[in-house]
C-alpha cells in the first residue's frame, strides 16, 4: 500500500497493482501494461494495455481514459458468468474510438443465454452529464451484436444494470453505469422459437 501522490509513469514492462496506490495519476506508455487486483485512487491514462487482475479478477481505478491505439485485455470463464474480469472505475470513462478489445473466453461453449458480464463499471457525473464520453472500442458500436465463435453477445456501453461478475466491486447507486455483454440467441434459433410460439397460438385458436 502506497500513499504517495506524485505522478506514476509506466514506460515499459507491466505494473501489477495488487495492493493500493494513493491519489497518483498513472500513465501507461504505448509499450507498457497495467494489471493487478488492487486499487488505484487517482486517474489512469492508458496508451498501452490494461489487463485487470493476474487472472480473472477485478481492478479498481479513478477516472479512466483509453488513448488512441490502446487496448483492454479481458478474460472470461466460459462455464461461470460470475467469473469474468472487471475494471471498476470510480469516475468517468473515456474511450478514444480506436481502442482494441481483446477477448479471451467469449467464443468458448459453456455460456447460457442471457448471461451478462460487466467489462467496466463507471459513474455518471449526475443525471444530466454522462460518465462515458461516447467513444467506442474499435468496430463495436453501442447496442451492437458481437460474434465470438458460435456465441453472439449484445454490447452495451451505458447499461443501467451490471452483470454477475464481481458484483461487490462494481459501481453502485443511481449514477452507476456499466459496459456489458449479454449472450443472446442466434438469429436462426430466435426465428425457430418465434415460429414455434406462433404455431402453438394457432393450434390453440383452432
Amino acid at each position: 500500500t502506497s500513499s504517495y501522490v506524485g505522478a506514476t509513469t509506466v514506460s515499459a514492462g507491466t505494473l501489477m497493482v495488487n495492493g493500493a496506490l494513493g491519489n497518483t495519476a498513472v500513465s501507461i506508455g504505448a509499450t507498457a501494461a497495467l494489471g493487478g487486483t488492487g486499487t488505484i485512487a487517482g486517474p489512469v491514462s492508458n496508451n498501452g494495455i490494461l489487463a485487470p487482475g493476474a487472472s480473472i479478477q477485478s481492478l479498481a481505478t479513478g477516472s479512466l481514459s483509453f488513448l488512441t491505439a490502446s487496448a483492454l485485455a479481458y478474460e472470461m470463464a466460459p462455464d461461470d458468468a460470475g467469473l469474468a474480469d472487471l475494471v471498476a472505475v470510480n469516475g468517468q470513462l473515456d474511450l478514444a474510438g480506436t481502442v482494441t478489445l481483446n477477448l479471451t473466453g467469449a467464443d468458448l461453449p459453456g455460456w447460457s443465454l442471457n448471461d451478462k458480464v460487466t467489462l467496466i463499471s463507471y459513474f455518471d457525473i449526475n443525471e444530466f452529464t454522462p460518465g462515458w464520453n461516447g467513444g467506442l472500442f474499435a468496430g463495436i458500436a453501442d447496442d451492437s451484436e458481437l460474434v465470438a465463435g458460435s456465441n453472439i453477445w449484445r454490447f452495451n456501453y451505458n447499461d443501467t444494470t451490471g452483470g454477475s461478475n464481481f458484483t461487490g466491486d462494481q459501481a453502485n447507486g443511481t449514477n452507476a453505469r456499466f459496459v456489458t455483454m449479454t449472450l443472446i440467441p442466434e438469429p436462426s434459433a430466435f426465428l425457430l422459437i418465434s415460429l414455434s410460439a406462433l404455431a402453438l397460438i394457432r393450434r390453440r385458436r383452432h
